[in-house]
């Protein structure tokens, strides 16, 4: 299994979560399953801040999260849920920076990072 070069995950954690050999089945399988849904939504955030809502398949996302289509149609339901849930991960972590901005006199626009292109795109699509 390939991952694109692109994929730059929101939560580092994430990326590892199976590292623990002591993990069971069940466990480890949970922790796939998360790690999957979690590449998923970020390949999207990157993709559809670069591209667009509309320009971005399903399919295009999923062959860069490394995974199936049916993978990402079984944890977002479809194209319309894996963009609400770019859309809570995305306030998600606007919210954390706005309070860490908020508290130690940071530029919001400083801390969006990898997001902006994001909220940009999808703002300007509707």
């Amino acid at each position: 299994r390939q991952v694109h070069e692109r994929w730059t995950p929101l939560d580092p954690t994430t990326k590892h979560v199976c590292n623990n050999l002591h993990m069971s089945s069940a466990t480890t399988a949970a922790a796939l399953d998360q790690t999957a849904r979690a590449r998923i939504r970020d390949v999207a955030i990157a993709r559809f801040g670069a591209e667009g809502f509309a320009a971005v398949s399903i399919r295009s996302i999923a062959a860069e999260a490394g995974v199936s289509p049916g993978l990402v149609i079984h944890h977002f339901g479809d194209k319309d849920g894996l963009r609400r849930a770019c859309d809570d991960r995305v306030l998600e972590f606007v919210r954390a920076k706005v309070t860490g901005s908020l508290t130690d006199g940071g530029q919001i626009v400083d801390q969006l990072g990898e997001v902006g292109p994001y909220l940009a795109r999808m703002v300007s699509d509707g």
